[in-house]
């Protein structure tokens, strides 16, 4: 199973869980999405949020906060691993 990390700037590292009927997700993932730009376009955005809604539901979200500093990089991708590999299977 794979997770989705929603990403933000913060002073400390930090994942946090993240409930998956909040709006707050929903909104993150339709708006960080490729199609998001054509939508108006092509008039599928209700079939957008229907993938959305569907995505948030099978696939656990999670919140890492990191700092905006490129040296933070190795930490960043050790709490990530520590943190999936102690989550059950």
């Amino acid at each position: 199973m794979g997770y989705i990390f929603i990403l933000s700037l913060t002073d400390e590292l930090a994942i946090q869980d993240v409930n998956p009927y909040s709006a707050f997700i929903f909104i993150e993932i339709a708006n960080n999405t490729y199609t998001g730009a054509f939508l108006t376009e092509t008039q599928n955005i209700s079939v957008h949020f229907q993938q959305c809604e569907k995505l948030v539901k099978a696939v656990p979200v999670l919140t890492l906060g990191r700092p905006h500093e490129f040296g933070k990089m190795k930490e960043v991708i050790g709490l990530i691993t520590s943190y999936v590999s102690a989550l059950p299977e």
